[in-house]
């Protein structure tokens, strides 16, 4: 077994970087009412008065400090953007379980414009990424139409909702040509036909990755995931230099 041993001036190193970026930002809420009331949320907000904004609006149950989520808002942290988690977790209200189809779209696409004028009015920003996973993605999808948004606005789908008649609908009529879609094959979501159409359509980047599932993980290979949690990460990259 091969032991790697750091000398205590490396390890004081590493601390010591890991504390510089802890401090190179804040902590924050802010107030955002949507459909049904407060929606939780932190705001990681560098100490200058950057320009740069992105949004995170996380799956049924899959939170912001999970891997597609968070490594995401390290990178983004790291080029200088202010990121605000939008934390609501519908998978745990008891209300948004007994609502029909209907209630449930309005309750995500208001949350999500209530989300969205808080954080923009918060600060002049002029460059946005928006970050939705699974059910993030409708509320992508109900952004598309919002006037107020940047012009350059980029839209990050992983694992889009795609086989959700509206979301598709949406996403095609209203073209957001700087977006990326990020679906794994063996993801139930996801659809060949569907993201071809949405391809031809918007212009958009599509990445489809093999042996994927809806957490972009491959089940039982923890490498093979960690593989392509980095191919995310660069596309995400390229989308957001």
């Amino acid at each position: 077994m091969l032991w790697i041993n750091l000398s205590e001036r490396a390890k004081l190193n590493i601390f010591f970087e890991i504390d510089v970026f802890m401090k190179e930002y804040r902590r924050e809420s802010i107030e955002i009412i949507g459909e049904k009331g407060s929606v939780k949320n932190t705001f990681l907000k560098g100490y200058g008065k950057g320009s740069k904004l992105a949004i995170v609006f996380p799956g049924f149950g899959y939170t912001c400090h999970m891997p597609l989520l968070y490594y995401p808002t390290r990178l983004l942290l790291q080029k200088g953007f202010d990121v605000l988690w939008v934390e609501t977790d519908y998978s745990t209200n008891k209300k948004y379980i007994e609502s029909d189809d209907l209630e449930r779209s309005k309750w995500i696409k208001e949350d999500a414009l209530a989300a969205c004028r808080a954080a923009l009015s918060a600060h002049g920003y002029t460059q946005l990424v928006l970050i939705g996973k699974s059910i993030g993605t409708a509320a992508l999808a109900a952004l598309l139409t919002y006037k107020a948004l940047p012009e350059d606005s980029r839209f990050i789908w992983l694992t889009p909702v795609i086989n959700d008649d509206e979301v598709r609908a949406m996403i095609i009529k209203n073209p957001r040509r700087n977006s990326l879609f990020l679906a794994g094959i063996e993801d139930p979501h996801y659809s060949q036909d569907y993201l071809r159409e949405i391809q031809e359509a918007t212009g958009a980047n599509v990445l489809a990755l093999a042996h994927a599932n809806h957490s972009l993980e491959v089940k039982g290979d923890v490498f093979l995931s960690i593989a392509i949690l980095k191919m995310v990460i660069e596309g995400i990259e390229k989308m957001v230099s």
